[in-house]
């Protein structure tokens, strides 16, 4: 069976991937941030086969949560 681990900040959108994912046969692990992630990550016995995240989270963001617009991502 294929673990995949969900990260996203919004608990709706969170739980709708985990039920299909679940639904479609796979073994999903679901955290509310990055932080969570690398602690599920570094903790897991198994390794998982996927993550499955969006690129920006609120809580992750250098300006306490508040979008100073743009992509967010560094290059």
């Amino acid at each position: 069976m294929h673990r995949i681990l969900v990260v996203n900040d919004e608990p709706i959108v969170r739980a709708l991937i985990n039920r299909v994912l679940t639904d479609e046969g796979y073994e999903v692990v679901s955290v509310a941030d990055g932080r969570a992630a690398l602690e599920t990550v570094r903790g897991a016995e198994v390794a998982f086969d996927l993550v499955v995240t969006n690129i920006l989270q609120v809580d992750d963001l250098p300006t306490g949560g508040r979008s100073t617009g743009g992509s967010g991502l560094s290059v």
